[in-house]
C-alpha cells in the first residue's frame, strides 16, 4: 500500500503504530501528531520514578531516541492538537487552523484524567499527573511532613501515595467503591490490598466521595460526604481517564466508551483505525466491548494496528493485565472480570505477599499477586484451566480463604 498515514497522538500506541508501518515496509510519507511539546515518553514512570528520583530526567524516559524517527521517516510535530475529524475531506484539523489530509488515519489520542467536579477544585494545590510537568511539578511539593490527599484508588493514586510516603510525607486515600483497585482486580482481589496499604502508613478511606475542597487562597483541606474532614498541603485527582474522543463527535464515527473497532482495529469508516486506549475492541470471552488502559495492551494494540493499516491482518483482543510497584513489592495482575468469580486468597495480605486466583465456572479467569512475581508467571500456564489444576501447580490443597 502507498499513500499517507497520518496517526494522532504521540504516546505508546501511537509510537509502536508508526515503527510497525515503517517494519511492515511501508513507503510513503508517515505524520504523527503530539500534544505535548515532549518527543513520545514513557508515561507511566511519572507516578512512580519521576516522582521519587529527582535524577530521572525526560530524554531517558523518550520510547526512541530523537535520531529514531528522522532514520525513519517518521515526521513527528510536536505541541498540536486535533480538533475536528472530517472523513469526507479525509483531513484532520489541527489548534493552530491547519488541517491535515491523510489516505489513512490511526487515532491513538489515549485517555484524559476524569476531572474532580466540586466547590473547589480549581485550588492552588489540587493537582492530577497526566504530564511530565504535572510529575515533576508535584514531586518539587512532596516534602517530608507535607500531607497529600488521593482521591482515587486505582492504580495511579496508590502508585502517588507510595512515592508521596517514600518522600516523607502523610498520606491518605479516598476511594469512593468498596474497595481498592476493584475494577484492575476485581472488587474481592482488591480488598486484600488495603491491609498492605495501611501497613505501610497511609491512610485508607473506601465507599468514600468527596464534598468539596477547602480553602480560601490555597488548599487545606477536603471534606467528604460523611462530614469527615482531612487536612491537606496536596490534593491529587486520580479518579480513573476518559478516553480521548472529544474531538471526534460530529465525524460520523461510531464511538461508545472509545472509538468502536474490529479486532483489526478498523473503526467504521474505510481507512480509519484506532488503538490503544482510546480503542473500544470487543471482547470474545466477556461478550462486550472492553477498553483497556495498560502499557502492555497499548504496546501491543498499537503495533498490531499499525501493521493492519498498511496491509496485515493480525488480529488482537483486549487482555486486561498490568503490574506496579507499590513500598518495593511487584502487584501483578491479569484477567477480565464481570463481578461474578470467586476469590480464593492466599499468603499475608498485610506483610504483602498474596496470591489470589479468580474463578468462573469452576475455571481460573484471573490473578493476582503482590510480592510473588514467580507465582504470577507460573500462573500463566493455567488460565483457562480448573481451579484444581491451578491450586496442583500452586502446591495448594485449598485457599487460606475462599469468597
Amino acid at each position: 500500500m502507498s499513500g499517507s498515514i497520518v496517526i494522532v497522538g504521540a504516546g505508546l500506541a501511537g509510537s509502536r503504530a508508526a515503527e510497525a508501518i515503517r517494519e511492515y515496509g511501508h513507503a510513503g510519507p508517515v505524520l504523527m501528531l503530539g500534544a505535548e511539546q515532549a518527543w513520545p515518553y514513557q508515561r507511566p514512570a511519572l507516578s512512580k520514578e519521576v516522582l521519587r528520583d529527582e535524577r530521572v530526567t525526560l530524554p531517558s524516559l523518550w520510547l526512541q531516541p530523537e535520531r529514531f524517527y528522522s532514520e525513519q521517516r517518521i515526521e513527528v510535530r510536536r505541541g498540536v492538537i486535533a480538533t475536528a475529524l472530517s472523513l469526507e475531506k479525509q483531513h484532520v484539523a489541527l489548534s493552530s487552523g491547519e488541517a491535515v489530509s491523510w489516505d489513512r488515519l490511526i487515532i491513538a489520542t489515549g485517555s484524559s484524567p476524569r476531572r474532580l467536579a466540586v466547590p473547589g477544585a480549581h485550588l492552588p494545590g489540587v493537582r492530577s499527573v497526566r504530564t511530565w510537568e504535572d510529575a515533576v511539578a508535584l514531586r518539587e511539593d512532596l516534602r517530608p511532613g507535607s500531607r497529600i490527599v488521593v482521591i482515587g484508588g486505582g492504580l495511579l493514586g496508590l502508585e502517588v501515595a507510595s512515592a508521596a510516603k517514600e518522600r516523607g510525607a502523610h498520606a491518605t486515600v479516598l476511594e469512593r467503591g468498596s474497595a481498592l483497585l476493584s475494577r484492575s482486580l476485581g472488587a474481592l482481589a482488591g480488598a486484600a490490598l488495603t491491609p498492605f496499604i495501611e501497613a505501610m502508613g497511609v491512610m485508607v478511606r473506601l465507599r468514600t466521595q468527596v464534598e468539596r475542597v477547602l480553602g480560601a487562597t490555597r488548599v487545606e483541606g477536603v471534606l467528604s460526604t460523611f462530614g469527615e474532614v482531612h487536612a491537606a498541603d496536596l490534593v491529587v485527582v486520580a479518579l480513573g481517564a476518559e478516553p480521548a474522543i472529544g474531538w471526534l463527535a460530529g465525524s460520523g464515527l461510531t464511538l461508545g466508551d472509545g472509538v468502536v473497532v474490529d479486532e483489526f482495529g478498523r473503526t467504521s469508516a474505510p481507512g480509519v483505525f484506532a488503538a490503544g486506549d482510546v480503542a473500544s475492541p470487543w471482547s470474545p470471552s466477556l461478550g462486550r466491548r472492553l477498553r483497556v488502559e495498560s502499557y502492555g495492551f497499548a504496546a501491543q494494540h498499537g503495533f498490531s494496528v499499525g501493521q493492519n493499516a498498511v496491509g496485515a491482518m493480525e488480529a488482537t483482543f483486549p487482555n486486561p493485565s498490568g503490574s506496579t510497584e507499590l513500598f518495593g513489592k511487584r502487584l501483578q495482575f491479569s484477567g477480565e472480570h464481570q463481578g461474578d468469580e470467586t476469590c480464593h486468597l492466599m499468603g499475608e495480605p498485610a506483610r504483602g505477599r498474596f496470591v489470589a486466583l479468580l474463578g468462573r465456572g469452576g475455571l481460573l479467569v484471573g490473578r493476582v499477586t503482590l510480592g510473588q512475581p514467580h507465582t504470577f508467571g507460573v500462573l500463566k500456564a493455567c488460565l483457562g484451566q480448573t481451579m484444581a489444576r491451578a491450586f496442583e501447580i500452586l502446591g495448594e490443597a485449598k485457599p487460606v480463604e475462599a469468597r
